[in-house]
C-alpha cells in the first residue's frame, strides 16, 4: 500500500486460494485498518470488474463504488 497525503491507496491484497472464504482476508483488513493505516485517511482500492468476488468483498468491506476506469488493450 501507499500512504500519501491524499490517502492510503491498498495496491495488492491477495488471500491464498486455499484459505480464502474463511475469514482471512476481512481480519486482514480489519487489522490494516485499526493497527496499520492511520485513522480519518480515504481508504482506496482498484479491484477488476471481471472479478466479482473480489467486489463483493470490497463491499463487504465497507468500500463503496467511487471510479470505473474503461481501457482499450492494444491487440496482440
Amino acid at each position: 500500500y501507499c500512504d500519501s497525503d491524499s490517502g492510503i491507496y491498498l495496491r495488492q491484497f491477495f488471500v491464498e486460494r486455499t484459505v480464502r472464504r474463511q475469514g482471512v482476508g476481512r481480519e486482514a483488513v480489519e487489522l490494516l485498518r485499526s493497527c496499520i493505516w492511520p485513522w480519518g485517511k480515504r481508504l482506496t482500492v482498484d479491484v477488476l470488474t471481471a472479478n466479482l468476488p473480489a467486489v463483493a468483498f470490497w463491499r463487504l468491506a465497507g468500500y463503496k463504488d467511487d471510479c470505473f476506469t474503461l481501457d482499450i488493450l492494444p491487440e496482440s
